[in-house]
């Protein structure tokens, strides 16, 4: 059939290299790149029954607003602690963050002081560190979510964003994902440009000959770009591929690519020797055809065996490294082919007259070598043997890592915003577990009456007694203090709140109007109307009181803010300009500019800055002019510049409130600072009194913290879980197993009648002091408390409403930690299978090709060794020498598939030519004279093997680095230990055996 196919060849040598260059170029200038269309996030590759992906749903449909596809975390520090100034800004850049200009991909902006309820949080203890969110609508690695984390990055690090000496780094799913793709990228283009460098070089010292160099390079430069295409335009329709594919097609391509080239080479110069050109390459198309097919062969079965994984990055890697192999097969039967044709005898200029002939076979190092190991192939069999094995005991000391962070460069700034992040804070702050407890059909009360508030206590005590676990935050416990917090007790929050009206009120009158006073006011109003509906047996003579006193309080406030508000003041004094220019004045015009006067110097008093405002300095120009004689031009002058200074005003970020001393306050005014004094002065009592009618025990959570944990139609409770260690921690994926066997006891009995549905909070330890934010400061002449929280329900729920749940509890851990545990045990359950259909896919090819059962056996067993020292050898040096933690969770699996695949490739190639050259003589001299005649070539191909996949250990990515190291360690031992020592020596010692159960003789 091949004999065929090179005469085919030869007479379409000129079309085939036309074809293939043509092509090469649309490919490559047409086609998208893998980092484009490809998708570098391994839980995207989850199937679909893993449970973590469950849980995404189930946060999608209870918390809507929370379920954004991925998030930022920026991490603000100082080293010597965040100032005033330092957290205004924080909360400042929600201006940026949710206002016009922001980056189109961001939804959310959450800091802990826009939702108290997650300082403790997002705050350090010690105060040099503090977190924001930025929730963004597109997942992580995509293309819109990468630009809104430029985007991001680009405007903290704008002049004048944040105060100096106050740093921001960008990390989080979304930062990660970006450095991690800019990483991949990174070694890409720095793998590609090393590897095609280091093959130009290896085949210059190998032919010394320009053209000899040219044709590898044209065959694999075009499958490259070819293969590259093809499986760019396949992500682009919707084969799910991963980024990282782009480095290995690099390596692949060329490494087989130039094997596949050098095996056409070099036998079409040994055929020189006997033949002219055009027969030359007809007979090389003959003998090498069959061989780098079946080579190729091994490597596809190998590769495509991967597809029966559950983990989607495998599954579809290997196909589509198994199809790159395949274009790269039908380049170098093709095109390297034709450029031989093409190229003839001048191939090897300027030594093309130095062809080797057949009496060469007995001479050099490699024949020498061959005749020392067929003179005593046993011994040589049991040390290159022992050798193998002695290294791949050490195989259990090897550790799996599955730290992405540790995969990036060390100056990434998402590893540097971790880095910082655990110096201050706990590791696995950087992307909490969320445990799920759904109750489907249960009633609304389900987890927040007293008695579900109990069982969420009891859920939250168990899960803390895990190890590894560092803090449970829940409805209960939202500081995450490991006690139910006070700000459930009414008791707590009445007299916290009576407390802080008994402080003195603050004399800073922009503080006293502040919009935190406002809110904390009207949430304290709102409290007390929640425990009206909640708790229905209030005396309402308290209720009443206390509700009539915040009410004076609250309308005073309001309209105290309105007279204040300075833009309001000046519009003011607009209305009286315009009126003043409408109708003659009667007035002590002279008194009028008088107290305009001191006006603005009162204003200019409590607010510096304004005095450098054009249109501030233009009214006191024009009050002065005005003051010495009428003059129309300054009047209009007064007006405009008035009409300014408000605008002014109105435009700065803060509301700026002003109470001239010089002006006397109208009847009214004083009317109302009584009445809200007096109401202040009752307002301690009235909360004490009502706080008396709670016990410690009666627990109830405000509407803003129902809807931070529980669901809106109360049928799932969500809790965060921070891990000691990192997210990625190894750790850490016991502790989501450990979750996961804990909850499947459903511990707090959730949707049974075993629950403490109806019970009391839990005995006196559960006591405990105020929190932070559980209530607001005081205000003057408006004082109010900022309770923490969202959405109640009622607290006197029975427990038969709890207990007539149709459905049983399901349990689920989610986040992205719980995300990464299912890709590690999909993977580690897919080893076994992927590894068992590849060695028996490459079984059956060896058994075809040898037609022998013996050979085959032996052959893939050497190659499972060479694996198991390899990484062995790979282990050690990664955890011992570079101090790694481990090596990368993909890298068994792949590398398994890539050196039996590439390892029984090379003993295709000595094993087909030792029966072609022992099928006329006796089988030991066939051994000597196949392995002289292709020791050179197979070392050749090795070395450019090891090499192509050692350039990945130029990646700045830590799975490339591996996967290049282990492979290319593999590919070594294979080409120096197994292909020339091990293989031709049992060979040797095996005797006819090795054809059982075919002659050689009949091939």
């Amino acid at each position: 059939m091949f004999d065929r196919f090179g005469r085919v060849v030869l007479r379409l040598r000129f079309v085939f290299v036309a074809a293939w260059l043509v092509a090469a170029a649309l490919f490559g200038v047409l086609a998208p790149s893998l980092s484009q269309v490809g998708s570098a996030d391994e839980t995207s590759f989850l199937p679909r029954d893993a449970e973590s992906l469950a849980a995404r749903e189930v946060i999608a449909r209870a918390f809507p607003n929370d379920s954004a596809p991925t998030t930022a975390l920026i991490v603000f520090s100082r080293a010597s602690g965040l100032t005033d100034a330092d957290r205004a800004a924080i909360e400042g850049l929600r201006s940026y963050m949710e206002g016009s200009g922001h980056p189109e991909a961001v939804e959310r902006y959450v800091t802990a002081e826009g939702s108290p309820s997650l300082a403790s949080m997002f705050r350090s203890a010690d105060g040099v560190v503090e977190l924001a969110t930025v929730d963004i609508s597109t997942p992580a690695f995509l293309p819109r979510t990468n630009e809104s984390v430029d985007a991001i990055r680009a405007h903290l690090d704008g002049s004048g964003v944040l105060p100096a000496g106050l740093t921001a780094q960008v990390t989080g799913q979304a930062g990660i994902g970006r450095d991690y793709l800019q990483a991949i990228r990174d070694g890409t283009d720095r793998t590609t440009m090393v590897t095609i460098l280091l093959v130009i070089l290896v085949l210059l010292l190998i032919y010394r000959a320009p053209l000899a160099a040219l044709a590898p390079l044209m065959t694999i430069g075009s499958a490259f770009l070819v293969s590259r295409g093809v499986l760019g335009f396949l992500a682009q329709q919707g084969w799910q591929l991963s980024s990282v594919l782009d480095s290995f097609i690099v390596v692949l391509v060329f490494g087989v690519g130039t094997d596949y080239t050098i095996f056409f080479i070099s036998r079409f110069r040994e055929e020189l020797g006997r033949n002219d050109h055009e027969d030359a390459v007809r007979v090389t198309v003959s003998r090498i055809s069959a061989v780098i097919t079946a080579s190729a062969a091994t490597v596809i079965v190998g590769l495509t065996s991967m597809v029966a994984a559950r983990f989607g990055m495998i599954q579809t890697t290997g196909p589509a490294l198994a199809l790159t192999v395949f274009i790269t097969l039908m380049a170098g039967l093709t095109l390297t082919p034709s450029l031989l044709a093409i190229f003839g005898r001048k191939l090897f200029w300027p030594l093309h007259e130095k062809t080797r002939t057949a009496s060469e076979a007995e001479q050099g190092f490699w024949a020498a070598l061959a005749r020392r190991i067929t003179a005593r192939p046993g011994a040589v069999a049991g040390l290159v043997l022992l050798f193998l094995i002695v290294p791949a005991l050490a195989l259990p000391q090897l550790k799996q890592n599955f730290d992405v962070l540790n995969e990036l460069p060390s100056g990434a700034e998402s590893r540097l915003g971790f880095e910082t992040l655990s110096q201050h804070l706990a590791e696995g702050q950087l992307m909490p577990l969320t445990v799920l407890v759904q109750v489907p059909g249960a009633p609304a009360a389900t987890f927040t009456s007293e008695g579900g508030l109990a069982d969420v206590a009891a859920l939250e005590k168990v899960i803390s007694s895990l190890p590894n676990v560092q803090t449970v935050r829940s409805v209960v416990d939202p500081l995450g203090e490991g006690k139910v917090s006070d700000l459930l007790r009414p008791s707590v929050q009445l007299t916290d709140t009576a407390a802080a009206f008994r402080k003195p009120p603050n004399t800073d009158i922009n503080v006293q109007l502040s919009d935190a006073s406002l809110s904390g006011l009207q949430k304290t109003v709102g409290y007390i109307g929640d425990l009206e509906s909640a708790f229905p047996s209030l005396p309402a003579s308290s209720l009443s009181a206390a509700k009539a006193d915040l009410g004076v309080l609250e309308a005073g406030l309001v309209e105290a803010r309105k007279q204040a508000l300075v833009p309001n003041q000046l519009d003011a004094i607009a209305a009286q300009l315009r009126a003043a220019a409408a109708t003659p004045s009667t007035g002590d015009v002279a008194a009028g500019l008088a107290a305009l006067k001191s006006y603005l110097d009162d204003l200019g008093a409590a607010d510096p800055a304004v005095k450098s405002v054009a249109s501030y300095q233009a009214a006191e120009n024009a009050v002065a002019a005005l003051s010495t004689s009428t003059n129309a031009a300054a009047f209009v002058q007064l007006l405009g510049s008035v009409v300014d200074l408000s605008n002014w005003f109105k435009a700065q970020p803060a509301a700026f409130y002003f109470s001239p001393p010089s002006a006397t306050p109208t009847p009214e005014a004083v009317a109302a600072q009584q009445a809200m004094a007096a109401a202040r002065g009752r307002l301690p009592g009235e909360l004490d009194q009502l706080a008396g009618t709670f016990d410690a025990s009666q627990l109830y959570a405000t509407p803003d913290l129902t809807s931070a944990y529980v669901s809106a139609d109360g049928t799932v409770a969500r809790l965060y879980v921070t891990t000691v260690t990192n997210p990625y921690d190894t750790k850490s994926f016991e502790t989501v197993r450990d979750l996961r066997a804990l909850l499947a006891t459903n511990p707090g009995g959730f949707g049974s009648a075993g629950g403490t549905a109806g019970g009391a909070a839990t005995d006196a330890t559960t006591a405990g002091t105020a929190t932070d934010g559980a209530a607001g400061t005081a205000t003057d002449g408006a004082a109010g408390t900022a309770t923490d929280g969202a959405a109640g329900t009622a607290a006197d729920a029975t427990a038969s409403d709890r207990q007539v749940a149709a459905a049983a509890a399901k349990e689920y851990v989610g986040g992205a930690t719980a995300e990464f545990t299912d890709v590690q045990d999909t993977i580690s359950a897919d080893f076994l299978r992927v590894a068992a259909i590849t060695i028996v896919g490459i079984l059956i090819v060896l058994i075809l090709l040898l037609r022998a059962l013996v050979a085959p056996v032996y052959l893939v067993l050497t190659v499972l060794l060479s694996y198991a020292m390899s990484l062995s050898l790979s282990a050690l040096i990664l955890q011992h020498l570079f101090g790694e933690p481990g090596i990368n969770y993909f890298i068994p699996l792949m590398v398994f598939v890539l050196l039996v695949a590439l390892g029984s490739d090379y003993n295709i190639f000595l094993m087909s030519r030792v029966r072609e050259e022992s099928s006329v003589r006796e089988l030991r001299s066939g051994i000597r004279i196949a392995s002289a005649r292709t020791g050179t070539v197979i070392t050749s191909a090795g070395l450019i093997l090891a090499g192509t996949f050692g350039a990945l250990v130029t990646s700045p990515l830590q799975l490339l680095f591996q996967v290049g190291l282990t492979v290319a360690l593999g590919v070594l031992i294979d080409t120096f230990v197994v292909r020339s020592l091990l293989v031709p020596a049992v060979t040797a010692f095996i005797g006819e055996r090795a054809w059982w159960p075919f002659h050689r003789r009949g091939a």
